[in-house]
């Protein structure tokens, strides 16, 4: 009686979804670029015109010392030569920290012509002689190379065969894609049209909008597109929908065949459901009123430690969490709320994976931002450019609105060419 009760009392947890019957034809490269044969010269070329692709182009790591005079250059050049220390030298003669004076991920373009194939021609560790460059002399020393790479033909061949098989599927499905509605406008079924161009339809005996059979199992080998599940469902029985084509450049067409309303399951068909849902509903209220006693006794002074300790359960230490953290315990939800208490304020609240969390805000941490601080700078000027433009944007819409004004946009941009 009270399994009957609580399946009366909660119908929506046992009703089955709507299921649609539905014929559909589906056209998608993948299917047709497995029957298109490609010739080795075909991917040879292929291959010579994606070269760029399969190249990883050669970088290196610098650190470089600059001169206004070659004599100077040349004395730092000496020195090095006997073993002082690079970084030391460019403090020197530049004023230069180390970290002011090293570049990485540099490649070849990056350099200047007139020192480029010097600087990469030195092997790892290498210090140049002073190149001579548009800034002056400059002394670089290796300290990583990474050589260019190009893959081989043989590791891209498959990738290269399959793009191209793609491309001419792609290519073919358009002309495949007219014949099968034209034959729809004269008159055939989407079984005939799909016969006429050399497929068959398929046939989806029952489907949710979730896009599950009512075994629960999700129905298999369907386009991916959203818009698939959505004809389906917008759609009237006996309705053919006009052939959509998807993002991979394949095509397909639905057409509903019969409903199956959303109904009641019969009890006897969900006993161990409702036996399943009643005790976890249970268990869920048992849990919160839990969480509630345990809130109540630490907002009226008992320490979360003592509490935790008599109950057996576990005290978790958080350390300082922002706006936007997430975990096991705590939902976008719980960070919301915990966000708008006070300090030592006590929180209940359900935790992501079932169950409750109780929590007491410890401490609010407000960010250090000097003032002299360059990105505190650059925010503020930022801000306050973005509100002045606000204010402006207000005003101007104020004044458009009491004298009737427009503004023409194009012919006022033509007058400032550089804004």
């Amino acid at each position: 009686a009270e399994l009957r009760e609580f399946y009366d009392d909660n119908p929506g947890l046992f009703t089955a979804p709507e299921y649609r019957a539905v014929t559909y034809v589906s056209m998608q490269p993948e299917a047709l670029a497995d029957e298109i044969a490609l010739d080795e010269t075909e991917l040879r070329e292929e291959y010579e015109n994606r070269l760029a692709e399969f190249t990883t182009i050669g970088t290196r790591d610098i650190a470089q010392i600059l001169f206004t005079e070659q004599s100077k250059a040349e004395a730092a050049y000496a020195r090095l030569q006997e073993g002082e220390d690079f970084a030391a030298i460019a403090e020197e003669f530049s004023g230069l920290s180390p970290d002011e004076i090293t570049l990485t991920g540099i490649t070849r373009n990056e350099l200047h012509p007139d020192i480029a194939t010097a600087v990469f021609a030195l092997e790892e560790g290498a210090i140049s002689k002073p190149l001579k460059s548009p800034l002056g002399w400059q002394i670089v020393r290796i300290d990583d190379k990474r050589p260019e790479h190009v893959q081989p033909f043989a590791d891209v061949r498959d990738k290269i065969s399959r793009d191209l098989a793609l491309q001419r599927a792609e290519s073919a499905l358009f002309d495949i894609s007219n014949r099968f509605e034209d034959a729809r406008a004269s008159g055939e079924t989407l079984e005939e049209a799909a016969r006429t161009i050399g497929l068959q339809a398929r046939k989806i005996p029952a489907i949710d909008r979730s896009g599950n059979a009512p075994d629960g199992t999700s129905v298999t080998d369907l386009p991916s597109e959203a818009e698939f599940l959505g004809d389906i469902f917008d759609s009237a029985p006996g309705e053919e929908n006009d052939l959509r084509e998807t993002r991979a450049g394949g095509y397909f067409v639905v057409r509903v065949d019969t409903i199956t309303p959303s109904a009641l399951r019969p009890f006897e068909s969900v006993v161990d459901e409702v036996r399943s849902a009643m005790r976890a509903r249970a268990t869920a209220q048992a849990l919160e009123q839990l969480a509630n006693d345990i809130r109540a006794r630490a907002e009226a002074g008992t320490p979360l430690a003592t509490i935790a300790n008599e109950r057996g359960l576990t005290l978790t230490d958080r350390p300082a969490i922002g706006r936007n953290f997430r975990g096991e315990l705590l939902s976008p939800a719980a960070t919301a709320e915990i966000f708008a208490a006070e300090p030592k304020q006590i929180i209940s609240t359900p935790a992501p994976k079932g169950g409750f969390v109780v929590a007491r805000l410890d401490e609010i941490l407000v960010p250090d931002f000097p003032a002299d601080d360059s990105q505190t700078a650059q925010l503020n000027t930022a801000l306050e450019n973005q509100m002045a433009d606000d204010i402006l944007a207000q005003y101007q819409t104020v004044l458009e609105q009491q004298y009737e004004l427009q503004i023409n946009q194009n012919q006022l941009a033509s007058l400032f060419p550089d804004q």
